[in-house]
């Protein structure tokens, strides 16, 4: 995985639940088995988002980001989401209910991705950036520990691999250059 910052991370998730939600509302057979992943990916995104983004910025002007009319819109989506939970997927109310969340979330992003997301990448540094995007996917359950997708770029400084202490070492056997391009053909081999 490419490192990436917060907002990265966040707009990434969003993008795919969006997707999900427009292939279950233009389907509406696909529904039993996208709303699961739906709600769920819902449901973790906001407990993320709120411990990792919001946190960080809750040290700012809380006017100016309008981050408790987020956490309000996340908490009408996760109502709406318990409500969905009681009512079979048959239902006309599920399918009127499943078009109120797109709708939800549609004005949600877009305030939170003009708005909380310039500011987040305007007031926080680079290297704090990266490590909410770190702490994120953790909570998303997609972070791994001493893996190369948790290295973040050097940003001017040389930084310490953790992924290099818990690796193993890799030996090469050195190619010469043109096995590079044309491969190890039986041609030129001749005579090793």
């Amino acid at each position: 995985m490419v490192p990436r910052t917060i907002t990265e991370a966040l707009y990434a998730d969003h993008v795919a639940v969006l997707r999900d939600l427009g292939r279950a509302l233009a389907n509406p057979g696909l529904i039993p088995s996208l709303y699961p992943t739906i709600a769920n990916s819902l449901r973790r995104h906001d407990k993320a988002e709120a411990a990792t983004l919001y946190n960080a910025l809750a040290a700012y002007p809380v006017e100016i980001l309008q981050i408790h009319k987020s956490e309000a819109e996340h908490a009408q989506i996760g109502k709406l989401l318990d409500r969905m939970d009681q009512i079979p997927y048959s239902d006309p109310r599920f399918f009127a209910d499943l078009r109120e969340v797109s709708r939800l979330l549609d004005t949600h992003l877009a305030v939170e991705q003009s708005q909380v997301f310039a500011a987040a990448r305007a007031l926080l540094p680079i290297p704090r950036q990266y490590q909410l995007a770190e702490r994120y996917e953790m909570k998303m359950g997609r972070g791994r520990i001493g893996n190369a997708s948790l290295v973040r770029p050097t940003l001017g400084r040389p930084r310490r691999n953790i992924s290099r202490q818990m690796a193993a070492p890799v030996v090469t056997k050195r190619r010469p250059w043109w096995q590079h391009f044309f491969g190890t053909l039986p041609v030129f081999n001749r005579g090793r």
